[in-house]
């Protein structure tokens, strides 16, 4: 394959990816709507796992790129591509969560010891010369 074919490859498993990733969002935003819950809505949050998305479907275009520059692409590979969006970003916002709990639950090490004060200095006997 060439160059050309690489980057069509990928772009096209970063749009289904974003797409992907984009349903997952729409059913997640639905369901807290339906439940009532009144968290706010943060637009950066979704950015990111939009591109999270879009890395998932590009790394599941490099698996199926013979199927993807043939002269037809199945309904089958783009949604696989897409899924790939969808599933990819539980993935890998597990895989993060996961680690990042894990790394608040190591308790702080323990504080340094103080270092030993000077011993205090002895009055003067006023007896000596």
């Amino acid at each position: 394959m060439s160059a050309h074919d690489w980057l069509t490859a990928l772009a096209v498993g970063m749009v289904a990816g974003a797409i992907g990733q984009l349903v997952r969002a729409i059913v997640g935003l639905s369901k807290r709507m339906e439940s009532g819950e009144t968290k706010t809505f943060e637009a950066s949050r979704l950015v990111v796992s939009v591109l999270v998305g879009a890395t998932a479907g590009a790394l599941a275009a490099v698996a199926t790129s013979d199927q993807l520059m043939a002269a037809k692409v199945s309904a089958e590979t783009m949604l696989g591509l897409m899924a790939a969006g969808y599933a990819g970003t539980d993935f890998i916002e597990g895989m993060t969560g996961r680690l990042t709990s894990k790394l608040k639950s190591v308790p702080p090490p323990p504080p340094a010891p103080a270092p030993p004060s000077p011993p205090a200095p002895t009055p003067a006997d006023p007896t000596t010369p």
